[in-house]
């Protein structure tokens, strides 16, 4: 029986690590609040400070860094997607949502997705108001 148990548990041990690792559901709904947060603090940035800010998002990087240069990591099973206006882009699938002094913004729109469940980060161009959108199936 001791024998027995000391396979199992040998096994386990050996196995364990190479078990696949994904981004949970909260691991991607904390990834969406993060993203939010840093856009969030850049419009108010620009309205307090009153001068343009921007948050870049860089999709092959699969990083969003804030003015303040705090980046957060896009895990690298998430769909990652940006819909921004032509002024947003940097080219090489590299965007820079800007904020103006007045609380406007080029405007975009972050998707982050696992799986069936799917969040979008609005970024309204007129006000700069940032909102989540989701979980929502894909």
């Amino acid at each position: 029986m001791a024998l027995a148990l000391a396979i199992v548990l040998l096994a386990a041990a050996i196995i364990w690590p190479a078990i696949p690792r994904g981004t949970s559901s909260a691991g991607l709904a904390a990834t969406v609040m993060d993203v939010a947060t840093m856009l969030r603090a850049d419009r108010t940035g620009a309205v307090r400070d009153g001068r343009r800010v921007g948050t870049v998002i860089d999709l092959d990087g699969r990083t969003v860094r804030d003015a303040s240069g705090r980046t957060v990591e896009v895990p690298r099973d998430l769909a990652f997607e940006v819909t921004t206006a032509t002024p947003c882009s940097l080219g090489d699938r590299r965007y820079q949502i800007t904020f103006n002094p007045d609380g406007s913004s080029c405007g975009g729109v972050v998707r982050l997705a696992k799986g069936g469940r799917s969040f979008r980060i609005r970024v309204n161009w007129l006000t700069g108001w940032v909102d989540v959108v989701g979980p929502e199936r894909s």
